[in-house]
């Protein structure tokens, strides 16, 4: 593995082979120093996906990284950057963090490639069976608020991971892109892409909840 680095933020435990592989659970923190993990695990501040996690993460490289905050790579040493499913769990400022965080990693005319539940499909789903419930679970827009010490003690460990926070079309995630200079967008269709030999990456995944959408990095700023 070697620079220009391909990168995949929020992969879960979907990494791409190849490719630099990241996520902010803190299970991939925990899997370094197994001891930790048994007092976590005996009090349930870990869930079922987060154990499951722990085994995952013990046997594949993946890298911690808060995508509210920073990309640990340096700047312009990316030639693309993928995110499935992971913006719309951001709120709008934090998303914003992340869309100026991929535009400093990726070197001219890399590629930030986005995949977010599609919210026309969900609305057109709505209309066309008129079931608030099924379209709020579906949409994963309900939201449990801790209640006992227990619960609290778990968002207090492993953060608030529930619901969405915001909500794209195709036009709204492609605004968001344009407005901090990504050059030209293009709204895909599941399977498409423009980027150069992008085996193994799953280029319809999550379909079709999902809509893609790549931007393009213009010229670097020089100082």
């Amino acid at each position: 593995m070697s620079k220009p680095w391909r990168i995949n933020i929020g992969c879960g435990q979907r990494p791409t082979e190849g490719w630099l592989n990241m996520d902010n659970s803190i299970s991939i923190r925990l899997a370094r120093v197994p001891w930790l993990t048994w007092l976590p695990q005996k009090l349930g501040l870990l869930d079922r996906l987060q154990v499951s996690n722990l085994a995952f993460n013990r046997k594949h490289s993946l890298i911690f990284c808060d995508a509210r905050k920073r990309i640990p790579v340096e700047d312009g040493s990316a030639e693309v950057v993928y995110t499935c499913h992971m913006l719309e769990h951001l709120d709008r400022a934090e998303a914003l963090q992340f869309i100026r965080e991929a535009k400093r990693v990726l070197c001219a005319g890399g590629i930030l490639r986005i995949a977010v539940p599609n919210l026309r499909f969900h609305v057109d789903n709505y209309l066309r069976t008129g079931d608030a419930d099924t379209f709020m679970e579906a949409a994963n827009l309900e939201r449990h608020r801790p209640k006992s010490l227990l619960e609290r003690a778990k968002v207090f460990l492993i953060g608030d991971r529930e619901g969405h926070c915001v909500m794209y079309d195709p036009a709204s995630i492609g605004r968001l892109l344009t407005n901090e200079g990504f050059d030209p967008v293009y709204d895909l269709q599941p399977g498409q892409t423009r980027i150069p030999s992008p085996e193994p990456l799953d280029l319809s995944e999550r379909f079709p909840e999902s809509l893609f959408v790549e931007g393009v990095r213009g010229p670097r700023e020089t100082r």
